[in-house]
């Protein structure tokens, strides 16, 4: 019996093996933590949270990065200097600190730098939705 057991778990093993080494994957992006950017749009989802907390009991976005480090402290979503650092352009986000967070808003809140492959991903201020645009989109959404 421990026989067979083996054998089917040998079986089971030598398929998973094929399946995650032998068949074709997502494209991998050498610069990114993940191959699709989970790390960012993690990290982003973090800021734009700590903003909507900010503006409820200020009635305004952080003024600053500053102002934003210094209040996620008070909210235990603690944001560092590091954090704001995205791992794929490896650059500080940008957080339009302007930006009024309402529902009619289509406005970018934060965005990467330079992002990857002609592509960058956003966080717009009318929710919480992270996308990854082109160049064509980013710039119309930043007017």
């Amino acid at each position: 019996m421990k026989k067979y057991l083996l054998g089917a778990a040998g079986a089971i093993a030598l398929a998973l093996a094929v399946v995650l080494f032998v068949l074709p994957g997502k494209e991998t992006r050498p610069d990114a933590v993940t191959p699709d950017g989970t790390v960012v749009q993690f990290q982003m989802l973090r800021v734009a949270n700590v903003c909507q907390h900010f503006n409820e009991s200020h009635g305004r976005l952080p003024a600053s990065f500053e102002e934003l480090i210094q209040f996620s402290r008070g909210i235990q979503n603690e944001i560092t200097e590091e954090s704001l650092i995205l791992p794929r352009d490896k650059q500080r986000m940008v957080i339009r600190f302007e930006v009024r967070l309402s529902v009619q808003s289509k406005q970018i809140l934060a965005h990467e730098q330079t992002g990857f492959n002609g592509r960058r991903f956003v966080i717009f201020a009318d929710s919480n939705l992270v996308a990854e645009i082109d160049e064509m989109e980013f710039q119309e959404s930043m007017r």
